[in-house]
């Protein structure tokens, strides 16, 4: 993406600093405040900003706003993933939890292994900014489709979602 702004190629390296400090920030900052959001709102938001934050990114005309979203997705990123694993914890019962985390740690790795190789390859074709455009649609609309798994996602059962744990 350094390249694509017209950047040298440490730029890249700054870019990739940037959402690492922002998974750090956005840790910390829902270990501060998250237990006063309801979890499936805190992992939709975080997908939904982490989805637009690569959307716009692919967008971004220097380094500096490409930089400042870097940041965005690497916040909202650790904020759908506080709150996605906090649910697995909670909804899934103790005697499947392992198989659950084992079984979506191979889909995760896996999708990931799928995503940078199709990645790349489309990137040949279509430029890389419409890759991460792409992405981050793709982001957007798994968000918006958990939207409304979160409206009755709750540990303690529906209509239970504003004591703040889903």
């Amino acid at each position: 993406m350094a390249r694509a702004l017209g950047l040298p190629p440490e730029a890249g390296g700054y870019l990739i600093s940037a959402a690492g400090a922002g998974m750090l920030g956005g840790a910390l900052l829902v270990g501060l405040v998250g237990q006063r959001w309801p979890t499936g709102w805190l992992l939709v938001g975080g997908m939904l900003a982490n989805g637009l934050s690569h959307a716009l990114f692919a967008l971004a005309p220097d380094f500096a706003s490409a930089a400042g979203l870097r940041v965005l997705a690497g916040a909202s990123l650790a904020a759908s993933g506080v709150a996605r694993r906090t649910l697995l914890h909670v909804l899934v019962p103790d005697a499947l939890r392992g198989r659950v985390f084992g079984t979506l740690t191979v889909a995760f790795n896996l999708t990931t292994l799928v995503a940078m190789a199709a990645g790349g390859a489309l990137a040949d074709v279509l430029g890389i900014r419409a890759v991460y455009a792409l992405a981050g649609l793709a982001v957007v609309a798994g968000g918006a489709a958990a939207l409304g798994v979160a409206r009755g996602c709750s540990p303690e059962g529906p209509g239970e979602a504003s004591k703040g744990h889903a």
